[in-house]
């Protein structure tokens, strides 16, 4: 009898699980909705959910590679072109760091990879129990009953929901790593893992020891087609990879960023240009009717915090950015920030395959090219919403003026 009682409480949880996916899945944008139906936990489900919701219909250019997809990549002329650059990476580290090298695991992640990470993460429990409660508290303990579920309503509350700190792992079916465009680079000693892909190093080996600059100059020296590292969350093995067609890459001969801006920390410069009613009139097609272009030399100390004086103990600095475009239509400006950096050339980009610009130097102007992809306005777990490059936005000319006028843009973007 207890047989039976266990049996038939099994079969109704399954029956339950099924039609709740029924309903979930309406949200789903194509191809997102079978991932979703292998998530058990409801709070996983809803966390996933959310970032599919929020990707929307362009989620199938994000999506990751097929297993067909996968064995057609490999042994590709583009799966050579990326081993050669993490060969020459690999060689540059080596030889720079006698004793130690590159560890890359060679294979794209697949999807059953992610979702198995998914369901077992530390970090992915403790965001779907926050978005659980949050859940439970708009919608009552029953909410995720499948026949009390309010599709519509759902749906607006996934895509206005906040979590209070990102969870380590990419949403199922969203990372980079999954379409070959992301490489997590860790560091072998004596053929063991001494600086691996594990945010418990971040601090007492990564930055403790300094791997992270270490793997950024090799990255510099040889990697033109890697960008990097990731900095939300924080992951100095990340790079995402991106071989960009020549002709996107457009900058002047020779042009260096220490021309712009000395990398000090807390220098800033400020650029900004704001057409005219004629220049619209002669450019109908143009879309934007101004930019303003901060960029700041920002210096980081050993645990990677933010060093802002010039007298202030810092480790390296980087290039970092914030942009925003004003818009003809008088809708609200679109903004977004990033890092600018040279290898060969020299330009700035946002994280996540986020694209951005080239630079140029023309005295004390400056000539901001639109990349081929366009350049990303929200965040990494946003609706990849861009600014593209058209018939009269390919190229935008600042001139150099007051750092106060940045001072608002720095603030609502960069933080301070």
């Amino acid at each position: 009898m207890l047989a039976l009682l266990v049996a038939g409480l099994a079969g109704k949880a399954v029956a339950d699980s099924v039609a709740l996916d029924a309903v979930l899945t309406k949200l789903a944008p194509p191809p997102s909705g079978e991932a979703l139906s292998q998530i058990p936990d409801p709070g996983r489900k809803l966390l996933a959910l959310r970032s599919y919701v929020r990707y929307g219909a362009k989620i199938a250019d994000r999506w990751s590679w097929t297993k067909e997809q996968i064995k057609a990549f490999e042994g590709s002329p583009e799966h050579q072109a990326l081993l050669a650059e993490i060969a020459a990476v690999s060689k540059h580290f080596r030889a720079a760091n006698p004793g130690y090298e590159i560890y890359v695991h060679g294979t794209v992640r697949s999807l059953d990879e992610q979702l198995a990470s998914w369901n077992n993460n530390d970090s992915v429990r403790a965001g779907a129990e926050e978005i659980l409660a949050a859940y439970k508290a708009a919608f009552g303990d029953d909410g995720l009953e499948p026949a009390k579920i309010d599709v519509r309503r759902l749906g607006a509350w996934l895509r206005h929901f906040k979590p209070s700190k990102r969870a380590s792992l990419a949403t199922p079916g969203l990372t980079l790593h999954g379409r070959a465009s992301a490489i997590d680079f860790q560091v072998m000693k004596d053929g063991r893992i001494y600086a691996g892909a594990n945010s418990k190093q971040l601090q007492s080996v990564w930055r403790a020891e300094g791997w992270d600059e270490k793997l950024k100059a090799s990255m510099e020296a040889v990697g033109p087609s890697f960008s990097g590292p990731l900095a939300d969350p924080d992951e100095p093995w990340h790079y995402d990879y991106a071989p960009p067609p020549a002709a996107t890459i457009a900058s002047a001969q020779g042009a260096k960023l220490a021309d712009i801006l000395p990398a000090t920390p807390g220098a800033r410069a400020c650029f900004a240009r704001r057409y005219d009613a004629k220049h619209l009139r002669e450019h109908p097609g143009q879309r934007v009717a101004g930019v303003t272009f901060l960029i700041r030399s920002t210096g980081f100390d050993d645990r990677g915090e933010w060093v802002l004086k010039p007298d202030g103990k810092y480790k390296y600095t980087r290039y970092l950015f914030a942009i925003r475009f004003a818009r003809r239509d008088g809708k609200r400006a679109q903004t977004t920030s990033g890092e600018c950096a040279e290898a060969e050339k020299m330009g700035c980009h946002v994280e996540c395959d986020g694209c951005g610009f080239a630079l140029e130097k023309s005295g004390e102007s400056l000539l901001l090219r639109l990349l081929d992809e366009g350049i990303r306005i929200d965040g990494c777990d946003e609706k990849d919403v861009r600014l593209m490059p058209g018939a009269d936005d390919k190229a935008f000319r600042a001139e150099k003026v007051a750092e106060a006028q940045c001072r608002a843009l720095e603030k609502a973007t960069l933080g301070r």
